[in-house]
């Protein structure tokens, strides 16, 4: 069976997929250290504390903040640059039973379903995962519920997984544009 979509790309569906990607690469458990290392510094910095735990703390913060930025700002970089070099921000999705492919103004890729490691589902787009930091966005508006369960089904009987991932932090309402 042969599935046919275009997809329709924009700077705010790239913004919003690689701010999903950080936030779930990340997670809340490093958003929590993150917190708490803030505020330990804050508390020690007003206890008057000026021992070497307060630059051991400051530098953890620093580094700790500058990672989430730098791999919020090189994914982001990247996926624009790509978007850019599209020319028009639309592409062919052909689906069929052994692969799927994908066209561009850059060019066309065929791949076998077995590629697909993971599938991260949002609202409004997928990210479906090659290896555990590269991903294609696939923006689902204009594919239909049929062709949505067909690629799914694939995926998965290929041996990847399907994550349906929280709807919160990552609607468009919540990101600057």
């Amino acid at each position: 069976m042969i599935h046919q979509a275009t997809l329709a790309y924009d700077d705010a569906l790239i913004r919003r997929a690689v701010f999903a990607f950080v936030w779930h690469t990340c997670g809340m458990l490093f958003v929590a250290a993150i917190a708490f290392v803030a505020i330990s510094l804050v508390w020690l910095l007003a206890l008057g504390d000026r021992s070497w735990h307060i630059g051991s703390l400051a530098t953890s913060l620093i580094f700790a903040l500058a990672m989430v930025a730098g791999l919020y700002f090189s994914h982001y970089r990247n996926a624009m640059a790509k978007l850019r070099n599209m020319g028009t921000p639309l592409a062919g999705l052909v689906v069929e039973d052994s692969s799927f492919s994908i066209t561009t103004g850059i060019g066309r890729t065929t791949l076998r379903w077995a590629t697909i490691t993971t599938v991260w589902r949002f609202p409004g787009f997928w990210l479906l995962f090659f290896s555990k930091g590269q991903f294609f966005t696939v923006p689902i508006a204009s594919i239909s519920p049929e062709m949505q369960a067909f690629m799914l089904v694939r995926v998965q009987a290929s041996g990847g997984k399907v994550i349906s991932k929280p709807t919160t932090r990552v609607s468009s309402e919540r990101l600057p544009n």
